[in-house]
């Protein structure tokens, strides 16, 4: 007797044009032998369970004294900077927010906080292909996403980074506040919304056309049509049908062996699906 997989294992026909992406991304993480390995440790931190305390630093070898500041990882750092990792396309990391007044044991403590309660619902469903999952969650998954994609475009900072680079930089105050990091800048701009909103465009694209840096390369906008990823997903699929017969057909083969000619468990499978087909269980 073999044991089908569920249809909702495999069958994204009916998958929504809006959830083709997140779709993919959910099943790719799905399959990904390496976040198998930390589920135990991810849990275990979101129970809690980790030590939050710091390997001591190793000595200078210069000065045989240890660094002033431990740059080291605990266990519980650990955990929860792979788990960011891992589940990074549907946490909305630029969501989160702070008060200047907090001190970094405790920003860092209520940023914890904040990662755990993103990552807790991913880490219960990781084992639920996407088309099991509640609708709800399928809903609110893709609202993150959509949201992380126009973040990365255009998003209102805090006061916190413009503060923190002034300081860094020592900038006349006089000077207009922008500046450039990376493929972003940062301005801060004043609106008169008296104005229309074909003039406050208008004003704003001649901005972006001074603005714009000739050193960074603009993407090109001939992407990907959604019907190329959903071919990605048909082929995570067919990958996964056949990992899953082909592991049917080596338990079979391996009854075999030990039975002789005795019916196995298995003695169905290649009616269903034949060797010759697939070439799973190897030629005869």
């Amino acid at each position: 007797m073999s044991v089908p997989l569920k249809r909702e294992d495999w069958d994204f026909s009916k998958l929504p044009d809006r959830e083709i992406i997140p779709a993919l991304l959910w099943e790719t993480i799905r399959e990904q032998h390496k976040i198998d390995q930390q589920m135990p440790t991810t849990r275990a931190w979101l129970a809690g369970k980790l030590s939050e305390r710091k390997p001591p630093m190793k000595p200078d070898k210069r000065t045989g004294k240890r660094p002033r500041f431990n740059t080291n990882f605990g266990e519980a750092d650990t955990a929860q900077l792979r788990a960011s990792a891992q589940f990074s396309e549907f946490i909305p990391s630029g969501e989160f927010r702070f008060l200047h007044q907090w001190g970094p044991q405790q920003r860092r403590k209520e940023y914890g906080r904040w990662v755990a309660s993103y990552v807790r619902p991913l880490v219960k469903n990781h084992g639920t292909p996407w088309m099991s999952l509640p609708t709800e969650e399928r809903a609110r998954m893709c609202r993150i996403f959509d949201w992380r994609r126009e973040h990365n475009i255009v998003h209102v900072d805090n006061w916190w980074e413009a503060i923190s680079y002034f300081k860094r930089h020592k900038f006349d105050a006089g000077l207009p506040l922008k500046f450039d990091y990376s493929d972003y800048s940062t301005v801060l701009l004043t609106i008169n919304w008296r104005s229309s909103k074909k003039r406050i465009l208008s004003a704003l694209s001649a901005l972006l056309d001074e603005w714009r840096p000739a050193t960074v390369k603009q993407w090109d906008g001939r992407g990907r049509k959604d019907r190329d990823f959903r071919v990605m997903l048909e082929r995570i699929a067919i990958m996964g049908l056949l990992h899953h017969y082909s592991l049917l057909c080596e338990s079979r083969n391996a009854f075999s062996e030990k039975l002789g000619n005795q019916i196995t468990p298995f003695a169905n499978l290649e009616t269903r699906y034949p060797v010759q087909r697939t070439g799973a269980c190897g030629g005869r």
